[in-house]
């Protein structure tokens, strides 16, 4: 029998790196690729809601007024807006967040009273329900 650095020592004597192959995709099942594959773009592309509810900045649930809702953004709308402090915005999953927000509350832990969005979530946390941009893919 030998000892664990001689059989190291043997292995390493008797292997030696292949050189990389270029081949098809379908063809590399199970092999390793030589070079470090980078996205051209990042996943999501954009800060992106992970839940249907409403957007929100979380500094203005510390004021515990209702948010006034302004508007709607659906995945894959093209509408542009920021949003404005003291308001939220109905969004739907895979939507951009627009500017000025960095939370989503699930519509489930919200209702409206008297016109204005009242939040019931206490575990809520700022970025919650909340891709951000790249966090899939850099």
């Amino acid at each position: 029998m030998i000892s664990v650095e001689a059989a190291k020592k043997i292995i390493l004597e008797n292997v030696h790196t292949l050189p990389p192959k270029k081949m098809a995709l379908l063809q590399a099942a199970g092999l390793i690729s030589a070079e470090d594959i980078y996205a051209p773009i990042h996943i999501p592309a954009f800060d992106q809601s992970s839940m249907d509810g409403y957007a929100l900045s979380f500094s203005d649930l510390e004021s515990s007024k209702p948010l006034k809702v302004t508007g709607e953004m659906a995945a894959g709308s093209a509408e542009s807006f920021s949003l404005i402090p003291g308001n939220a915005v109905r969004i739907f999953t895979g939507a951009a967040l627009p500017p000025g927000a960095d939370t989503v509350v699930m519509q489930e832990k919200v209702r409206i009273e008297n016109g204005g969005l009242v939040i019931a979530d206490e575990n809520l946390k700022k970025g919650s329900n909340v891709r951000a941009k790249g966090s899939e893919i850099k």
